[in-house]
């Protein structure tokens, strides 16, 4: 028969903290932040939206043209259905395929100066808000 506490002192001992350690480095950092109300973020946001429709939707009908000329490409002789997608459809498709990228790039037009409008309307501070309301109490001491 052992003894158990000869077991005991033979075990092997395992660190067993759980969870992520974290060592923070201090570091310090200039943000910029403008004053934005949430109307002018959903107009920005709709915009973007908009962008990534029309764009999606002009590179539709800009693959369907192309896809119209390469099948003609490849078929050789155009037959009657062939003649009227190369002479009608495949002109409309580039038409409307450069509608929607025209409208993309109204859209990133807008939002580009809506934000050239916040920034112009937003009033820089020099110092931290903290730091100024001390000033003023310096001053009027």
């Amino acid at each position: 028969m052992q003894n158990p506490k000869k077991e005991r002192e033979h075990s092997i001992s395992v660190d067993t903290r759980k969870g992520a350690f974290l060592h923070t480095t201090h570091m310090e950092r200039t943000v910029k932040v403008y004053g934005v109300i949430e109307t002018e973020l959903t107009h920005i946001s709709m915009l973007n939206t908009l962008a990534t429709i029309f764009s999606s939707i002009g590179s539709f009908f800009l693959a369907l043209a192309v896809s119209i000329i390469v099948s003609w490409a490849t078929q050789g002789q155009a037959t009657g259905t062939s003649k009227i997608f190369l002479q009608i459809i495949m002109p409309a498709c580039f038409f409307v395929a450069l509608l929607f990228y025209l409208g993309v790039i109204w859209a990133i037009i807008n939002r580009k100066s809506i934000w050239e409008e916040i920034g112009i309307s937003s009033k820089q501070v020099t110092q931290n808000p903290s730091e100024q309301s001390i000033s003023k109490l310096k001053k009027e001491a």
